[in-house]
């Protein structure tokens, strides 16, 4: 599977991925158009999270050596109760 993120291709395999996300899975198992391409656009999200997600799913663990990774305006809200 390829995973399309502006310039950014990321390859992985897709029974890794799967297994480990629920999002991946629905995308690329059911009649989604993912599973007849082996591809998904993720344009909204940053490459850097998208690679340490792939890092975890294939190690278990991923690098704090990476660049740091800065949330967007807007990425988490607080809302009073």
């Amino acid at each position: 599977m390829t995973i399309h993120y502006d310039k950014h291709n990321f390859k992985a395999h897709r029974a890794i991925v799967c297994a480990q996300s629920p999002f991946f899975e629905k995308a690329f198992t059911t009649s989604f158009k993912e599973s007849a391409s082996h591809a998904i656009e993720l344009p909204e999200d940053d490459p850097d999270i998208l690679e340490r997600f792939l890092e975890f799913f294939y190690t278990g663990s991923y690098s704090d050596n990476a660049k740091k990774i800065s949330a967007k305006p807007f990425d988490a809200t607080l809302e009073p109760q």
